[in-house]
């Protein structure tokens, strides 16, 4: 078995939008997800911190891990997920935005066969 760090999923300005699939993995792989980073960039004139509704991450059944929400979600900071999460083959990552220009960074590891 060969194991690769790896930059799972890279996307800069998504959407407010349904559930986005980051990746699914496909077998025999098997991903364990390490550290998402994510990062508001909506330029607020009035104020430099506004509030946002917010991201959330979910693996494919729904279940939520990740995110941040409002009142939390603020334009230009950073925020960071660091942790395991296993994805076995078939199975999604998916991040959903409530605000437009959410970029997204994912790494972790990925397990060859």
């Amino acid at each position: 078995m060969t194991i690769y760090s790896s930059l799972l999923y890279q996307k800069k300005a998504l959407v407010a939008s349904s559930a986005v699939t980051c990746f699914t993995v496909v077998s025999p792989d098997v991903i364990v997800v390490r550290d998402i980073d994510f990062y508001n960039d909506t330029n607020i004139s009035t104020s430099s911190h506004a509030a946002l509704n917010g991201i959330r991450f979910t693996d494919d059944l729904a279940i939520e891990f990740a995110g941040v929400w409002w009142p939390d979600a603020m334009t230009t900071r950073f925020y960071h997920w660091r942790g395991r999460q296993v994805f076995t083959a078939g199975m999604a990552l998916k991040v959903q935005t409530f605000d437009v220009n959410w970029s997204v960074r994912v790494s972790g590891y990925l397990f060859t066969s």
